[in-house]
């Protein structure tokens, strides 16, 4: 019986899972190559002889039985999109779940939708909610917290940022963050974006009804958060962000090149990303982070951040059509039947992944039928925010 469940468990980490738009594989549990095991082997290893040098976990069935479903929560074997744990903390993750410590929470970032004031939200966004009620059907207490980071495209429309020649570095971030503040501000079609990201992200969480809540970077950069200013000041120190010597304008050592909607983002967009992780790490003892397998660059260096400070958690999923979008193809939460119909009707993959990531949410049968019942759902609640 013990046998069985060390397979069940190993093969959740199945080095067969491959998200080939990002190049993205789940890494196999395996001991050090002096050792050589791995798998179902390494599993029985572990529980029954000895974990790193530590006593093994001595788990009889019927807690292996309940680690394999915590696993499962987490890796989504049975779901249309693939879940990873990468090598960056798979093997802490797995000593963590097999103790009884499985992760009681996590954060998600979500970026600037250009689209979000005439279409409304993107439904696809549904696609993390339903990763965490998979997991809170497990871990009941584990809660998600979503960032609404779309302020942040007010960097990403600068060409450079120049830097005031007598500017203090003590006051580098308040200074950042301020230009921020005003671009939001300056810009009535961006501000009015925010105010809506915030209000849909919120009406999405109702709509769900996941354990979370929604924190709006605005906020934070209004509030001058010393939390957030401290991050973004170490987080400018990991990314070697500095001004140049011939000139004021910034320059950054260590970036992400990443694309979104057809545009490249800013360098000084890393070091925000990073400081997010560490303010969620101190203000709310957050240690997950959960994205898409298209960010997963970001979390490299997020994982460098946070090696030497605590144990840290990714958890990734494929977004299936992110990477070539061929035209408007997404269902909005704003789209009236008609589009809807014409969208699934078009893409058959497509009309498959929503019917899955909307079935934990709504109880009608056919695609077609819940992306109309969990859209009325979330329009109505965003007309009482």
């Amino acid at each position: 019986m013990k046998e069985r469940l060390y397979q069940s468990i190993a093969d959740l980490f199945d080095p067969k899972k491959y998200d080939p738009d990002w190049g993205v594989r789940q890494p196999q549990l395996a001991a050090g190559k002096s050792r050589g095991r791995k798998g179902a082997e390494l599993v029985g290893f572990y529980n029954e002889i000895r974990f790193d040098g530590q006593e093994p976990f001595n788990l009889d069935t019927m807690k292996l039985e309940d680690r394999l479903k915590t696993f499962e929560a987490f890796l989504k074997p049975n779901q249309p999109y693939q879940a990873f744990v990468p090598s960056l903390c798979v093997k802490q993750f797995f000593a963590e779940v097999m103790r009884g410590g499985a992760p009681r929470n996590a954060y998600k970032g979500v970026s600037y939708n250009p689209n979000l004031v005439r279409d409304g939200e993107k439904l696809d966004n549904i696609d993390f909610f339903a990763w965490a009620k998979g997991v809170q059907e497990k871990v009941p207490d584990f809660e998600l917290t979503i960032l609404d980071a779309s302020p942040y495209q007010v960097i990403n429309q600068m060409k450079d940022m120049d830097v005031p020649r007598d500017l203090p570095d003590s006051e580098f971030a308040d200074w950042f963050y301020g230009l921020i503040e005003k671009g939001v501000e300056d810009d009535p079609e961006m501000k009015e974006n925010c105010r809506l990201r915030g209000l849909y992200l919120r009406a999405l969480l109702g709509a769900t009804g996941i354990n979370g809540k929604v924190v709006s970077a605005l906020d934070l950069i209004k509030a001058r958060d010393p939390v957030l200013l401290r991050a973004f000041e170490e987080a400018c120190e990991w990314c070697g962000v500095r001004r140049s010597r011939s000139n004021s304008l910034l320059r950054v050592d260590r970036f992400v090149e990443y694309r979104r909607y057809g545009k490249e983002f800013s360098k000084t967009y890393t070091p925000a990303v990073v400081a997010e992780a560490l303010y969620f790490m101190e203000q709310n003892g957050i240690q997950a982070k959960l994205g898409p397998t298209s960010e997963v660059a970001f979390d490299n260096i997020i994982a460098d951040v946070m090696r030497d400070k605590s144990s840290y958690n990714f958890f990734w999923y494929s977004r299936p059509f992110e990477k070539y979008p061929i035209g408007r193809r997404n269902i909005y939460v704003q789209d009236q039947p008609d589009k809807v119909a014409k969208i699934l009707e078009g893409d058959g993959k497509y009309a498959k992944w929503m019917n899955g990531i909307l079935d934990p949410f709504s109880k009608e049968e056919g695609v077609m039928n819940k992306v109309l019942d969990v859209n009325e759902r979330i329009r109505k609640i965003l007309t009482s925010l």
